[in-house]
């Protein structure tokens, strides 16, 4: 899924259009660099670094398709930075790759004037974000009080303070001020835009077992794996709304000669090595491929 977004972002760039691409959301929830207090709304949390990192990269790979683009309003964010109505979009975008603290409310302000301008026909946008149904679990990984992201474990139980008073101060998505606003990309109610998101059971954040030991706890236990793959099981009634009416599309795993494809055209990129292109090379890379694929199948016995 991944990688079939990858090549949707590739036709996107080809064919002009500004690609706001949201790379495993679910990073945002878990594993996010620093946070602070909202500049703009206050009790909510800003992800000020992953903010200014998504809009610096934005900036590199769609600046020279924002020259039409303005701001509807004016944006005041202190005496010394603001930007008045119907100036350069691109002077908001200067401003959250220059200013830290103003990163998060600076990418608000351009979830919001890109969605006015999509509509004003000022330019095409193509928003992609994987594992998008991250964005409707109902808790995050964020601590309220911490600007700094802990490693787990994360277990209640635990006689250690800090992760268990972790567990206990953990921020909803909805007090997220960005979360907030990606979600509002996913509305159907702009137009001269196109959403493709990706759903995957791995990118619901939820309490489990570690990768190697989850499945085996399960059987352990006897408990049955029923997790659904399905979108409605995925989004939940809050996301099948906010998404729907939308196009499911199944992303199944790569057939031998897709996966021999998919070498050919790394070697060609130089993305990896000529030898992986060897008989006995690809024979090794297919063995992996099906003992993965043995895994996966091994954890769902317990649910036959």
């Amino acid at each position: 899924k991944s990688l079939t977004l990858s090549h949707i972002a590739c036709y996107g760039h080809q064919e002009d259009f500004v690609v706001m691409n949201l790379a495993w959301i679910k990073r945002w929830l878990s594993r996010y660099y620093d946070i602070a207090p909202s500049t703009y709304k206050p009790g909510r949390i800003d992800h000020v670094v992953n903010a200014n990192v998504l809009l610096k990269n934005f900036k590199q790979t769609n600046q020279d398709r924002l020259a039409n683009c303005v701001t509807h309003r004016e944006y005041v964010w202190s005496a010394r930075d603001k930007v008045q109505a119907g100036a350069p979009l691109m002077e908001v975008l200067d401003l959250g790759c220059d200013r830290l603290t103003f990163a998060a409310d600076a990418l608000n302000v351009l979830i919001r004037e890109l969605k006015l301008n999509s509509t004003a026909g000022n330019l095409k946008l193509m928003v992609l974000c994987d594992g998008v149904n991250a964005l409707f679990t109902e808790y995050t990984m964020i601590h309220k009080e911490r600007e700094h992201y802990e490693p787990g474990p994360y277990k209640e139980f635990r006689t250690y303070l800090p992760k268990k008073d972790w567990m206990i101060k953990r921020a909803k998505v909805e007090e997220c001020s960005v979360l907030v606003n990606l979600k509002k990309l996913l509305r159907n109610d702009y137009s001269n835009a196109v959403v493709v998101v990706s759903a995957d059971r791995t990118a619901k954040v939820e309490k489990m077992e570690p990768a190697n030991k989850w499945w085996r706890a399960m059987e352990k236990d006897m408990k049955p794996d029923t997790r659904s793959h399905l979108p409605f099981a995925l989004f939940g009634d809050l996301g099948w709304e906010l998404l729907n009416p939308f196009i499911p599309v199944e992303v199944e795993n790569y057939t031998p000669s897709e996966l021999d494809s998919a070498i050919d055209y790394s070697i060609e990129k130089g993305w990896i090595r000529t030898e992986a292109g060897t008989a006995t090379t690809r024979r090794e890379l297919h063995f992996l491929r099906s003992e993965e694929h043995t895994s996966e199948l091994q954890s769902r016995k317990i649910s036959r």
